[in-house]
């Protein structure tokens, strides 16, 4: 899957991507604490993370690499766990936070949802203090649908 979008383009993961993803994650405490699944340690998890988001069939699992003119700068990670619903983290590259490219990312990944699916929820899990998700998150039409005491649970109704 591709999808091409002014400066952004959103796309499948292939083996080629190893490199570029270990670069992204490996040395990223953020990554580590927030996404600690899609951290990595070695060049060996890297291969094997890859492994699995290059068998996403776009239709229950969307594991789309997020590049800006031909370069790695972050993924989104959505998986079915309902029929209607995705599970969504997301990743963005030191370099390129705070830049809005994960605003318009998610913003594009759910106009593409809206036009070429039936989901009709994403589902985010953001610990309380990811003040900088949290942020993101609000700027769409989301629900708070759960807040414990280190994370909350979001819906975004698409």
């Amino acid at each position: 899957m591709i999808i091409h979008s002014n400066k952004i383009t959103l796309r499948s993961f292939t083996l080629d991507d190893v490199r570029d993803f270990y670069e992204m994650v490996h040395n990223d405490s953020t990554i580590k604490k927030y996404v600690p699944y899609a951290y990595v340690r070695d060049l060996t998890e890297a291969v094997e993370n890859i492994e699995v988001y290059q068998k996403g069939d776009c239709i229950n699992d969307f594991y789309l690499v997020i590049e800006i003119d031909s370069v790695m700068v972050g993924a989104i990670l959505a998986v079915r766990t309902f029929p209607e619903i995705l599970d969504v983290s997301l990743i963005i590259s030191k370099t390129y936070r705070g830049q809005g490219i994960m605003n318009d990312s998610l913003n594009i990944f759910v106009d593409w949802l809206k036009n070429n699916t039936r989901y009709g929820t994403l589902m985010f899990v953001v610990k309380n203090d990811n003040t900088s998700s949290i942020r993101l998150i609000e700027k769409f039409k989301v629900n708070l649908t759960r807040e414990g005491k280190d994370s909350r649970t979001y819906r975004l109704y698409i």
